[in-house]
């Protein structure tokens, strides 16, 4: 057969799979094949790595044998056992094996396997493997992956389909089964997968609020650590956590707020400053300033600031085409300038060759009176108990830094100043408290107060404020 006088398949698998153990060529029974001339030679035979290793050559070369010719467990026993001599086995199976035939990874798997079984075995079997075992089905998942593999080339020819760690394959229940166990490399393979897949995800789960909390009340710390950077300031569009959607609702937030986990609360509050249009709700804001956490009434405080301050922009606003950056004849063709919201279930794919604007400001709506009331208390209780300027043991930690005091509650005056000049039954409820302030002996807050009133004064004159509080 060496010298191409025989073809290795006339021999077969099985005597060819003996060849490479040297403690099974005691069975020498595949020798009994041979004619029954020549008996001498083969009492003599012994084991001889360089037979071995030509064994083995023939055994993996696909134009010699297909992988129906091997049973799945003797290949994948072969691929995963660590040993170097056993590598070419390794390369093998990340080459041709396709996922159904990893289904033999896990006990009591069916005749007739399918490649979601076989994801699934290797997702059990590596959650409990030795590191070599580990290292390598990590290797065989990301090989697969496509955004991997198109990352450094996006001109990559993919492996057919079969072989291919589908959408449908990476689920979203996988990327829980990985970030929930207790094994920090099994953890960082779910965090890897999610740098692509989070975006789209968001979409096809969908994801919600209700459904993250989980992660960040019992979560591993790099695990929350992610996905507050893909709620927040992701790197990368595959990486977002779109908040924005119409699935994350503002009454499941809320828990977050009121979340016994410090972090968390953060999280929540900082989201609320940072889309205050979609989430803001005064009813639950009040309760909130009602917190003897003094960090969360220092978010209140971000909240109104977000959501009241004077808009730049005058209301109502829509954007147009020209009011972009301008772009090159190029650039124009590329990408299509839309102006309005991404539609509902856009996956960034989708988006890739459009550019959408938004619908601009909106005109803001009056203020409850309900609202009107707490906001007005809240400012005459919470001006002298917001977190000092510097660090308390409780506030480390925290995934907002904290604030100084004086700028707090500038920015709650400044707040409720803007919507003062514009509703006058809320700026009667608030004059006398600004005029209590003015007496204040820091001068941030003070100067704060002499601007408060004298724009509310302008903007109503028939409010009484005496001119010898703005001399």
């Amino acid at each position: 057969m060496k010298k191409s006088w025989l073809h290795p398949n006339l021999l077969g698998v099985e005597p060819l799979k003996l060849a490479l153990d040297e403690a099974r060529w005691g069975e020498r029974w595949w020798l009994e094949v041979l004619e029954a001339e020549g008996g001498a030679w083969r009492d003599r035979a012994s084991y001889q790595e360089s037979a071995a290793a030509l064994a083995q050559g023939w055994l993996l070369t696909s134009k010699l044998f297909k992988v129906e010719d091997f049973t799945p467990e003797w290949l994948l026993s072969r691929a995963l056992s660590g040993s170097w001599s056993d590598r070419p086995f390794k390369e093998y199976m990340l080459k041709h094996l396709e996922w159904k035939h990893f289904a033999s990874l896990s006990e009591g798997s069916s005749k007739r396997p399918t490649a979601q079984e076989g994801v699934e075995a290797i997702i059990s079997a590596l959650m409990g493997a030795d590191w070599s075992t580990r290292r390598t089905l990590t290797e065989l998942l990301k090989a697969r992956h496509p955004a991997t593999l198109l990352k450094d080339n996006p001109n990559t020819k993919l492996p057919p389909a079969k072989r291919l760690l589908s959408a449908e394959l990476l689920s979203f229940e996988l990327f829980e089964r990985l970030v929930t166990h207790s094994d920090e490399e099994v953890r960082d393979l779910g965090l890897y997968f999610a740098r692509f897949e989070l975006a789209r995800w968001t979409h096809e789960a969908p994801l919600t609020f209700a459904r993250l909390l989980p992660f960040f009340m019992k979560g591993a710390e790099e695990v929350r650590t992610a996905l507050l950077k893909a709620m927040t300031s992701p790197s990368d569009a595959d990486e977002r956590i779109d908040v924005r959607l119409e699935q994350f609702d503002a009454n499941e937030l809320y828990a977050f707020c009121f979340s016994p986990r410090a972090q968390v609360r953060d999280l929540g509050l900082s989201l609320i400053a940072a889309y205050p249009d979609r989430f803001m709700d005064p009813t639950k804001l009040a309760i909130l300033a009602e917190s003897s956490d003094r960090r969360v009434c220092e978010g209140v405080v971000k909240a109104l600031y977000a959501s009241l301050r004077f808009k730049e922009v005058s209301a109502p606003w829509q954007p147009t085409a020209e009011s972009v950056a301008p772009r090159s004849e190029v650039a124009k063709k590329q990408a299509e300038i839309v102006l309005e919201q991404p539609p509902k279930g856009l996956t960034p794919a989708d988006r890739k060759n459009k550019r959408y604007l938004g619908v601009g400001s909106s005109v803001p709506q009056g203020v409850d009176p309900s609202a009107a009331i707490w906001m007005s208390d809240f400012l005459r209780r919470t001006v002298f108990r917001l977190s000092p300027g510097h660090p308390f043991k409780e506030d480390l930690g925290r995934l907002t830094p904290s604030t100084s005091a004086w700028r707090n509650k500038v920015s709650l005056i400044k707040a409720l100043r803007d919507l003062a000049t514009q509703e006058a039954d809320f700026a009667a409820l608030i004059t006398p408290i600004l005029q209590e302030l003015m007496s204040s002996r820091g001068r941030a807050e003070r100067d704060a107060c002499l601007v408060a009133l004298a724009r509310i004064r302008h903007a109503h004159p028939s409010l009484s404020i005496s001119t010898s509080t703005l001399a």
